[in-house]
């Protein structure tokens, strides 16, 4: 078999073109900034992989193999745990950059792959000078690439006084930031659901169907959803897609093995995320789809 590993792609023509321009953006412009180059070994210890962070999403998806020594080993799966091992006995401020690929043992989707190519630019020791220098030249990129920036700041100082304010003892801010952190994400295998009110006119039929006109999904919707490998996408209304749209969301979502439910009801009873969604089929011989009971759970 000479096809790619599922998760895993080739690039040439046009996109192998396409990905060395940006990444001569990239690295122009970080020199020019000052910061130096790097490059780590792609096999490393898999204690030294795993290093403090076991609860991680990402540690617990490493892709790990042995040598012939039988020795455990792993591929990297970011850059960061490898820059604790290059800072060692250099000049503070360090500033270096790295561009390579990363390999992750998790779930696959239309964009989504288990190697991909990692930007890392950084700062040990930094200063608010350098911390702004990291702003410049990451809007200075976005700008050259055509993309309009939005720079969102955040500020660890902060929250840890806030945290302190509220009386929240010390061994456990660390789970509280982490906790934080994953407020309002969507996590991999999450069950999406649009909540539209629309299911307000469920006994009104004739305005339910409103001629086919009803609250939809965009295709960038649809796609940045992929992106985050949801399990699949319910809402409260006919469908996600109008009748006029040529369901793109529906062949995006269906061509990646996600599942759709539609003319959901309750939905505004759901808490935002935490609840546990089970979808009851009735099996239709020769249908392309199906009525379903959907039942979730979810603490009071």
């Amino acid at each position: 078999m000479t096809e790619p590993v599922k998760g895993f792609k080739d690039y040439s023509g046009k996109e192998a073109i396409k990905r060395e321009e940006i990444r001569k953006i990239l690295v122009e412009t970080f020199e020019r900034y000052g910061f130096e180059p790097v490059e780590t070994p792609i096999v490393e210890q898999e204690e030294f992989v795993r290093g403090e962070n076991v609860s991680d999403e990402a540690v617990s998806d490493i892709f790990k193999l042995q040598d012939k020594g039988k020795r455990n080993l792993a591929l990297r799966y970011e850059f960061t745990f490898q820059l604790k091992r290059l800072m060692k006995n250099k000049k503070l401020p360090y500033k270096r950059y790295q561009i390579g690929e990363v390999f992750r043992d998790e779930p696959i989707s239309a964009n989504r792959f288990r190697q991909f190519t990692q930007c890392d630019v950084d700062v040990v020791g930094s200063g608010i000078r350098n911390e702004a220098e990291v702003l410049a030249l990451t809007n200075e990129i976005m700008i050259t690439l055509g993309i309009k920036p939005l720079i969102l700041i955040n500020n660890r100082g902060l929250l840890n006084e806030i945290l302190q304010d509220c009386r929240v003892k010390e061994k456990d801010r660390l789970q509280v930031l982490r906790e934080i952190d994953k407020y309002g994400k969507i996590s991999a295998n999450s069950f999406v659901i649009v909540h539209t009110s629309w299911s307000r006119y469920w006994n009104n039929p004739t305005q339910y169907r409103n001629q086919l006109q009803f609250p939809s999904v965009s295709v960038d919707a649809a796609e940045f959803l992929l992106k985050r490998n949801i399990a699949g996408l319910g809402i409260d209304t006919l469908s996600p897609d109008t009748e006029k749209s040529g369901f793109p969301v529906h062949q995006l979502l269906l061509s990646s093995g996600k599942i759709i439910i539609e003319n959901m009801n309750n939905t505004d009873r759901l808490k935002p995320v935490g609840a546990y969604l089970i979808a009851l089929p009735i099996n239709v011989s020769g249908a392309t789809e199906s009525p379903v009971r959907v039942i979730a759970l979810q603490n009071t």
